[in-house]
């Protein structure tokens, strides 16, 4: 509709939103390993990155990194 965007104030009154740009880019991988029948490995790593420009994945600066594992065990009886 290419109308404006407004947003509350909080006080009954609204302010237009301004246009923001991004240029971020998030890779993720997962590794799953299963030893036995209902035991399962997880482990993965994640990697936030940001540029310039859009799209030229020449420059990419690293932001943050995060890893994460888990185990999963089935009990039976």
């Amino acid at each position: 509709t290419e109308l404006p965007i407004y947003l509350s104030d909080g006080n009954g009154g609204f302010t237009r939103a301004a246009a923001v740009v991004q240029n971020n880019f998030h890779a993720d991988v997962l590794v799953a390993f299963t030893p036995t029948p209902g035991t399962v490995v997880f482990a993965g790593y994640g990697s936030s990155l940001t540029e310039p420009r859009s799209f030229s994945f020449s420059d990419l600066q690293r932001q943050r990194d995060s890893f994460f594992a888990k185990v999963s065990y089935l009990f039976r009886l």
